[in-house]
């Protein structure tokens, strides 16, 4: 999944965002919780974690100083200092900070259980059938390929932009949560091991190709 990660201190929107992708999934920080209906309709993104302390109409604000106002546009898991009485329902899911790997996969897997949220997404590209929430590749003769959760988050990423160039830095954003940890390098790893998961050949109608600065993601049956 997409999920957006939110607070007004920088320092826990990253935090946030490393506990994404550990789980995983893709991160995409937003400095502005205002950006969320935005972020939700246009990037398709499909949850949020957010704090409990936000920058909101571009001031420090308290989460429930807003609830009331806010639409159904959208989802979020609300992370929260302490326990509180409130419950929570399809909307809003509340989880205690510090938040653990453990916890918080336990929260998407709850939450998306409220929501009824399918739990399949097949895409097919070419020849091959992928399965972003699976992290499966079947290929044409039915081999089941799974791939770690760094290659499925690259994979996602470029079909999403299906016959479109992807920059290295749009990859690492999306997929590292804005490390500065991380080079191309590790992302040339990564594509490499993708390109030998995906099997491609001459009988495959798509290809992984390199471009200036980045990689695109050609099918030629779209």
């Amino acid at each position: 999944m997409e999920i957006i990660v939110t607070s007004s201190d920088k320092h826990i929107t990253e935090a946030f965002a490393s506990i994404v992708v550990a789980s995983g999934n893709i991160a995409q920080q937003a400095t502005n919780f205002d950006q969320l209906p935005h972020l939700y309709k246009d990037a398709k993104a499909d949850l949020a974690l957010v704090d409990e302390y936000v920058n909101y109409k571009n001031k420090k604000t308290n989460i429930f100083e807003i609830l009331g106002n806010l639409s159904n546009d959208f989802t979020f898991i609300l992370a929260i200092n302490d326990r509180i009485n409130e419950e929570s329902n399809n909307k809003i899911y509340y989880i205690n900070k510090p938040i653990g790997l453990n916890v918080f996969e336990e929260a998407i897997r709850t939450f998306a259980y409220m929501k009824q949220k399918i739990t399949t997404k097949i895409v097919k590209i070419g020849n091959i059938s992928y399965d972003e929430y699976k992290r499966i590749i079947y290929t044409e003769d039915k081999k089941v390929i799974h791939l770690t959760g760094q290659e499925n988050n690259l994979l996602k990423i470029l079909v999403k932009n299906i016959n479109k160039h992807i920059s290295k830095k749009m990859l690492l954003e999306k997929t590292w949560g804005y490390s500065s940890s991380v080079d191309s390098k590790t992302i040339e790893t990564h594509i490499w091991r993708l390109r030998k998961k995906l099997k491609i050949n001459s009988r495959s109608k798509f290809f992984l190709k390199t471009v200036r600065e980045g990689y695109c993601l050609v099918d030629d049956t779209n």
